[in-house]
């Protein structure tokens, strides 16, 4: 059985993860589609290309993206819940209004031209990440982890409240009106509000 992009964008809107398991060795490609107001749910993503899609008003719930290309993808108002994104390219993706929960970047294999705005992070975890011209604005990191993230881009109005910071290296990014609650170690240019908390 041959495995088209079609059969792919259904198996994702209906979360049947038996399509991915019969997927050839090679990757197909859902480049442009379109996904708004869906719900998925305990389907592991691997095997497939994503670039150039747009995602608006879905709700993530244990899914996990693996070694997916996300390369110009955008996420506008969804929500994710207990997802991982392992090995994942995330050049030019854009996450704007979206909400994480217990959710895990690990190892992503490129972040160039990353852009999260207005978002909202609740004790998930960011490792092992280098930024190239990334732009994180507007947005709240609450408990979780940052650890070995480095490279350059621009960090503005990010909060971080009693997060577990592990080499989160600021030195060549612009930072602007960050701050820190709760953190034991302060990331270079982010201000300590401690006692005091602060709206984004």
């Amino acid at each position: 059985m041959t495995i088209n992009s079609k059969d792919l964008i259904k198996a994702i809107r209906t979360s049947d993860e038996s399509i991915f398991n019969r997927l050839p060795d090679k990757t197909v490609s859902i480049s442009g589609a379109g996904f708004k107001g869906d719900h998925i749910a305990a389907i592991r993503m691997h095997g497939i290309a994503c670039p150039d899609t747009t995602w608006e008003n879905c709700i993530f719930n244990d899914v996990e993206f693996n070694a997916i290309d996300l390369q110009n993808a955008k996420f506008t108002s969804c929500s994710f819940h207990q997802c991982r994104f392992t090995q994942t390219i995330l050049a030019e993706t854009v996450f704007e209004g979206c909400v994480f929960n217990h959710t895990t970047f690990i190892e992503t294999e490129d972040a160039e031209a990353l852009v999260i705005n207005n978002c909202q992070f609740q004790e998930s975890v960011i490792k092992n990440i280098h930024f190239i011209d990334t732009n994180i604005t507007s947005s709240t990191y609450t408990q979780g982890e940052l650890t070995d993230i480095d490279g350059e881009g621009t960090l503005k109005s990010f909060v971080l409240r009693d997060v577990a910071i592990n080499h989160f290296d600021t030195s060549d990014m612009t930072v602007s009106a960050c701050t820190a609650t709760g953190c034991k170690t302060l990331p270079t240019g982010f201000k300590s509000v401690e006692g005091r908390r602060r709206r984004v």
